[in-house]
């Protein structure tokens, strides 16, 4: 965890044995937010994309805000044409 008194995760890209995601949930919006999404397990951060979108209520938009990621992002809208890379 972060120093800052925060408690923000700390990952590097590529780390072992991680896997987690970071929302930002902007209810009055009706916004989510992937603001971090990192698995070191083949196939689990597709597999979170699928719960978050399968739980994401009509209406609501779906976004990235940053995509560091070398391709997943493309690969999930492929899939999941609601969700906005911006």
């Amino acid at each position: 965890m972060s120093t800052n008194k925060k408690k923000q995760p700390i990952t590097k890209i590529g780390q072992d044995g991680v896997v987690g995601v970071e929302l930002l949930i902007h209810l009055e919006h009706k916004n989510i937010d992937f603001y971090s999404l990192t698995s070191s397990q083949k196939g689990s951060g597709s597999q979170m994309v699928k719960s978050i979108v399968g739980a994401t209520p009509d209406g609501w938009t779906i976004m990235v805000t940053m995509d560091w990621s070398g391709g997943f992002w493309d690969k999930m809208i492929d899939e999941y044409p609601q969700i906005i890379v911006l």
